[in-house]
């Protein structure tokens, strides 16, 4: 059910049957069938232009949260490149999204991505566009480094990472691609055993990011980070990230879910330069 039901025909949920099937041939191992069969084009096109708005969209899905929006059944192929409405219909006709809720108003629907399936497409999909040139095995190291509180070597793969991520550069503001970076980073990081929340309320304010595992007997994260004025200003901007966690008591909602190890990151970017501190 979590990896491929969540589809709705009128009012009845439906599992996909072709990653059923390949599901029962494969002796009951899940992991994406019908997602390796496409080619995906339309997630790429969602990322063809990154914008502050798109990568904010992206963000919702991928945490698991629903858009709202009108939707437009009389569309043609060539209106996608035009509207957010035409893009969400089509996402919608090709199995990236389904039907969460229905609205009040003619053709008023929320949408999500429906299963774990489809959300492996869409991560996929964000890592290879704004990180081509890093491999998968690059990002686990990063997350082991994470979770085991080993700031250093977290520090040098996020920046090893971030020298190889170019091609953000070509078509975002800096403001923009640090956002995108870093949500393709929850992409990566959205793992068995694992939440992700992102701009959650949590003691005197909101936290950027942070990873919460479903048992408490595992290491919790929580991250803060920021754009430096200058390459001179990096290591203060991420102390003052870091102050703000204890400050703004942001690890309380983690403690009273009685998780003992938890770790706090101040990270600070310029340009393709970064400085994390524990």
């Amino acid at each position: 059910r979590h990896w491929y039901e969540g589809y709705r025909f009128g009012h009845k949920k439906i599992y996909n049957p072709w990653s059923i099937s390949n599901f029962f041939h494969n002796h009951g191992v899940a992991k994406p069938y019908w997602v390796n069969t496409s080619g995906n084009g339309i997630l790429r096109y969602l990322l063809s232009r990154t914008d502050v708005k798109k990568i904010e969209l992206l963000h919702q899905l991928l945490l698991g949260q629903s858009v709202s929006v009108t939707l437009n059944e009389g569309i043609i192929y060539d209106d996608i490149w035009k509207n957010k409405s035409a893009l969400m219909t089509m996402l919608l006709t090709t199995g990236y999204l389904t039907v969460d809720q229905v609205g009040y108003t003619y053709n008023r629907f929320t949408l999500k991505i429906p299963n774990e399936e489809i959300k492996q497409a869409y991560a996929n999909e964000v890592l290879n566009h704004l990180l081509p040139h890093v491999e998968r095995n690059d990002f686990d190291d990063c997350f082991d480094a994470l979770l085991n509180g080993d700031s250093e070597a977290f520090s040098m793969d996020l920046q090893n990472i971030l020298e190889n991520a170019v091609s953000a550069f070509d078509t975002a503001s800096k403001e923009c691609f640090y956002q995108g970076f870093m949500l393709s980073m929850i992409a990566c990081f959205h793992t068995n055993g694992y939440m992700v929340e992102s701009n959650r309320d949590a003691g005197f304010g909101g936290f950027d990011l942070a990873l919460i595992p479903e048992d408490p007997c595992y290491p919790s994260v929580v991250m803060e980070f920021k754009q430096a004025k200058s390459e001179k200003d990096l290591s203060v901007t991420a102390q003052a990230e870091l102050r703000k966690i204890d400050t703004n008591k942001y690890t309380k909602l983690l403690k009273e879910r009685q998780i003992k190890t938890i770790f706090g990151y101040g990270i600070s970017f310029y340009g393709k330069k970064v400085y994390v501190v524990r």
